[in-house]
């Protein structure tokens, strides 16, 4: 089911609909429960909207798959992390309060507020006291399921930059966090005494990714902050550092209590694909599971990236999940496909040949997709097509983020550049070369220390004019305060120029080309300058009035080149002409909804996005010209 209260759309424009008509299940997944009368039920917390993404809750029947979508009123995403107590209650927060939903009932009760921030875990200790991680300022609240008190314990350390909280609770009642990301940590709170200690060696804190910290069935809890780090023993506040992997079995109070995708009487569930509306059940006594099938409301899911097909037709991608689409140009067919449940985004497509080459937040993965081929929905690198290229751990950590892909013109490399995905400063750089299957990758250090590469365009040298951000990996700190352009020499890959087009900018999201050879970029919130790459003077610069902001999802690319020798650009409200010649500029369309990604310019239209929906602008004089 699929909802779209679509506005008419003003003159020259269509609106092709949603590309994707599908929801995401939140991150800690499917839940098992019963209803009033004991049917099994599978709990899904439903990202089924856009916007803040809109939270439902939907309700599977494990043996009919009949479902019911129960609607919590509330305007955001919610917590990152959900939880499931032993009495059937479903715990999130919504709009800054604690809520509860009992399944039994189907009721919702509003608990009580908690601070501005995202929950980003809960767990529940032996006496029923559900406690609550909050990024980004690490505070810790408890709830009393019986008693109703909530309350907030202030953040379990002070620190600078933002901390992800992961919680467990050890059989004394001591509640443990991981924090990774910028300086991982591991924190100890007693809630009888108050008392809050570090029990990670200091002189071991450094960068922390992909940590994990669980309860075991012995009682005690394990934690390590990274793949590859030591694991810890967390008992009593004291935290023992361990050989090898914890030999112990893992117990649940994180999503829920009980075994993760099982019920009381033995059976089971598995492999439950909220986009493609299945799951797989293993009853009491089968030796096969059997699939469901269910259904939900849904407004669809933003367009993150699009790019012109050699087909005809106009390919993309959504995000939070990840679905890849195609548009039919001519007969207006949309068909779309997942990654196996990829809940990234596909930041930007390029065309190279007949390939069209993909970077994925936040592995920083570079897929190549040939659309004459069948597509596999199965999770990135366990199929041919898209095929994945290259994407080690380091990828994360360089350009996890990516926020520019260039197809270069000299046919043979994808460039892949970005920011870190969390925590860390500066990006780096992959130059993969297709015919050898060769990865480079350019260090932060070798380019920009701390800002991340936020544009690229090819010159007709074949050198690269790059633009920059000062903003770190999300949880990261800043260091650098102005955003600039930089000229990567194609043959020595050596930065042979840095300048500073405009002063004060925070990034610089586009860069192209235009038909004079002058550098044309675009910078939030209005900014439009031009560089001339041969001297680095900014022979103009203005900000561009009554078309709103500058536009575009994680890797903005907003600007195209037409066969008139103007350029294109798209903003929140209109869409724009400029010249190269004498810099002027003016609106050609506006579709009277938000712009929010593109741009393709093929068959006669300009295609782009708003919101979930694809929509296109007829400018007669393209002709059939793609970019």
């Amino acid at each position: 089911m699929q909802s779209d209260s679509s506005p008419q759309p003003a003159d020259g424009f269509s609106n092709h609909g949603i590309v994707a008509p599908v929801g995401m299940g939140g991150w800690s997944g499917a839940m098992p429960a019963l209803d009033a009368e004991g049917r099994r039920i599978i709990v899904i917390k439903l990202w089924a909207g856009i916007g803040k993404q809109k939270t439902y809750y939907l309700l599977v029947d494990a043996e009919t798959g009949e479902s019911t979508q129960f609607d919590p009123q509330g305007s955001d995403a919610g917590a990152f992390h959900n939880f499931l107590s032993p009495d059937n209650k479903l715990y999130d927060t919504l709009d800054h309060e604690l809520v509860e939903f009992d399944i039994a009932t189907r009721t919702l009760q509003r608990v009580g507020p908690v601070p501005p921030q995202i929950t980003m875990s809960f767990t529940m200790d032996d006496n029923g006291i559900l406690y609550l991680g909050m990024y980004p300022n690490g505070e810790l609240l408890s709830f009393d399921i019986d008693t109703r008190e909530l309350m907030n314990y202030g953040p379990l350390a002070e620190e600078t930059w933002d901390q992800y909280p992961q919680l467990a609770a050890d059989e004394k009642g001591w509640i443990y966090a991981a924090i990774q990301h910028q300086r991982g940590n591991i924190l100890a709170f007693n809630p009888g005494s108050l008392e809050k200690r570090q029990v990670y060696p200091e002189e071991k804190r450094g960068y922390s990714d992909g940590r994990e910290v669980w309860r075991a069935t012995d009682g005690r809890v394990y934690c390590r902050l990274a793949k590859g780090e030591s694991w810890y023993r967390l008992y009593d506040g004291q935290a023992e550092k361990i050989s090898g992997q914890p030999e112990v079995d893992r117990r649940g109070y994180t999503t829920t209590v009980g075994h993760f995708g099982r019920w009381s009487d033995g059976s089971s569930f598995s492999a439950v694909s909220v986009p493609n509306k299945t799951a797989m059940v293993l009853d009491v006594g089968a030796t096969e599971p059997r699939e469901i099938h269910f259904d939900y409301s849904n407004a669809g899911v933003r367009i993150y990236s699009m790019v012109a097909g050699p087909d005809d037709k106009v390919y993309g991608a959504t995000g939070i999940p990840l679905r890849v689409f195609r548009f039919d140009t001519k007969t207006e067919q949309v068909d779309n496909w997942g990654l196996g449940g990829n809940g990234g985004h596909v930041n930007q497509w390029v065309r190279q040949g007949n390939k069209l080459y993909g970077a994925v937040y936040s592995s920083g993965a570079l897929l190549e997709y040939d659309p004459s081929l069948p597509f596999d929905d199965v999770p990135i690198g366990e199929g041919d097509n898209p095929g994945l290229l290259y994407g080690p751990l380091e990828a994360r950590t360089t350009y996890g983020r990516p926020f520019a892909v260039l197809a270069h013109p000299d046919g043979e490399h994808i460039l892949v550049g970005g920011n870190p995905a969390r925590g860390l400063v500066g990006g780096g750089l992959l130059v993969y070369h297709l015919p050898s299957g060769t990865p480079t990758v350019h260090s932060r250090e070798e380019l920009v220390a701390d800002q991340g590469v936020a544009a690229i365009s090819p010159l007709p040298s074949g050198d690269l004019v790059i633009g920059t951000t000062i903003r770190p990996g999300t949880g990261g700190t800043g260091t650098a305060t102005e955003a600039e352009v930089y000229r990567l020499e194609w043959s020595s890959r050596r930065i042979v120029n840095r300048w500073m087009p405009v002063k004060g900018l925070e990034s610089i999201t586009d860069l192209i080309v235009g038909s004079d050879n002058l550098v044309y970029g675009l910078a939030p919130p209005n900014h439009l300058f031009v560089l001339n790459p041969d001297n680095g003077e900014t022979v103009h610069q203005e900000e561009l009035t009554g078309y709103g902001n500058t536009t575009g999802m994680q890797a903005p690319r907003t600007m195209a080149l037409g066969p008139d020798g103007c350029i294109y650009a798209l903003f929140t409200e209109a869409i724009v002409q400029i010249d190269t010649g004498n810099f002027n500029h003016e609106e050609i369309g506006r579709p009277g909804e938000p712009i929010t990604a593109g741009i393709v310019v093929q068959n006669g239209r300009i295609y782009f996005a708003s919101g979930a929906h694809l929509w296109s602008y007829s400018i007669q004089e393209i002709g059939r010209d793609e970019t």
